[in-house]
């Protein structure tokens, strides 16, 4: 069976929180669980680990790829690159500037989570090396306590994801996100109360070892509400919605029940952490 680098990340993501939640730490002991024992932690990681040498491409078959949509739609609406050749980059303000530092070899920036099976080029995104984007999570409960948190599903097929995006020049990442919602859902939330995490580097299946997406996840709780504000998805949403998400695992059961739909690989780590799992 082959796996893509994001679904290794994805399924490695489960296995860390199977075993979170079957560590007693006031116990400092396992707990008992029927699903999850060391023996079938052993063997699953074993697995990946055979199915991540048999992806990691060789310097024979790495893979050069780069969108076609990238040299055309994204360089006329400024979201890509105009250069084409990463070695003619001057990259010291870029990675001076870099939320998570990377490295630079004979002038082309190099993934600092890859490999991802696309060895040169930029694959879907626009940029070379890093982008900076921004996500907002925004949280409400209904009148029996059920929480239920606002996704948008994508244009592009990737999936359903929270709303979001790149952080634009002199903006911060908390303002991209609020601007972000606004766009792709028409949701505002003035006097909201906001919490700003950590950049963190996320496994955005569009990513190459030479483009890659950074993200801050910002978070802003709304309470109990009687009647939730509408959505509509707009801009790159093809649509909005409330969707109930008591735990990452409600989220997905929803999402294919609704919508037959799934999270945008990118945000699979990310929700998991923010939701918990059943």
């Amino acid at each position: 069976m082959t796996m893509t680098t994001q679904q290794i990340t994805a399924e490695l993501a489960q296995i860390t929180d199977r075993i979170a939640a079957s560590f007693d730490e006031s116990a400092d002991k396992w707990t008992a669980d029927k699903h999850l024992t060391l023996e079938d932690i052993e063997q699953r990681l074993l697995t990946l680990m055979e199915r991540i040498e048999a992806n990691t491409p060789t310097t024979a078959d790495a893979v050069t790829y780069t969108h076609p949509d990238v040299f055309t739609i994204g360089v006329r609406d400024g979201w890509a690159d105009p250069e084409t050749d990463p070695t003619r980059i001057d990259w010291a303000p870029r990675q001076a500037a870099a939320a998570i530092p990377f490295e630079v070899i004979d002038g082309r920036p190099v993934n600092p989570c890859g490999p991802t099976g696309v060895r040169h080029g930029r694959n879907e995104l626009g940029h070379w090396g890093e982008a900076l984007a921004a996500d907002a999570l925004v949280s409400a409960l209904d009148y029996e306590g059920r929480r239920w948190i606002v996704m948008v599903e994508r244009d592009d097929g990737h999936g359903w994801a929270l709303p979001g995006g790149h952080v634009d020049p002199g903006e911060s990442a908390l303002e991209a996100a609020i601007r972000e919602l606004a766009e792709e859902t028409g949701l505002t939330v003035p006097g909201a109360s906001w919490q700003s995490g950590r950049p963190r580097y996320v496994p955005d299946p569009r990513a190459s070892d030479e483009a890659w997406m950074v993200t801050v996840l910002c978070t802003a709780h709304l309470g109990t509400l009687v009647r939730f504000p509408d959505v509509t998805g707009a801009d790159d949403a093809a649509r909005a919605a409330w969707i109930r998400a008591d735990s990452y695992d409600t989220l997905t059961a929803r999402l294919t029940e609704t919508y037959g739909g799934a999270v945008f690989a990118a945000h699979v780590g990310m929700l998991r952490t923010a939701l918990g799992v059943a």
